[in-house]
């Protein structure tokens, strides 16, 4: 299942990650290191969600993280690196450290 952080909703994605045996989260980075405006419910539905909830959904998920951003920037696809942070918090289990791919690599 594909779901687009710009069209999260608590209930559903709630469900979804339960529901499924792994989790991979892509992420792009912008500026000096913050995520797509449209992935601000997501990234603080993971941050301000300590309750029994979210540890039920996400405690011991295999989960890994891509994030895509510029090496130009000193914080290099620094969004990536938060929300491996904030899955680790909520109980998942990192399978990687999280992968990057550099823009200017091409």
């Amino acid at each position: 299942m594909l779901l687009n952080m710009e069209d999260f909703e608590p209930d559903s994605w709630a469900a979804s990650l339960q529901a499924a045996s792994l989790v991979l989260l892509m992420c792009s980075t912008y500026g000096p290191g913050a995520p797509p405006s449209g992935s601000a419910k997501f990234f603080g539905w993971l941050a301000g969600s300590k309750d029994r909830e979210l540890e039920a959904v996400l405690s011991g998920k295999p989960f890994s993280v891509l994030g895509f951003g510029s090496s130009s920037y000193p914080r290099f696809a620094a969004a990536a690196d938060l929300l491996h942070s904030l899955m680790l918090a909520a109980g998942a289990k990192a399978m990687l450290s999280p992968a990057k791919a550099d823009a200017l690599a091409g």
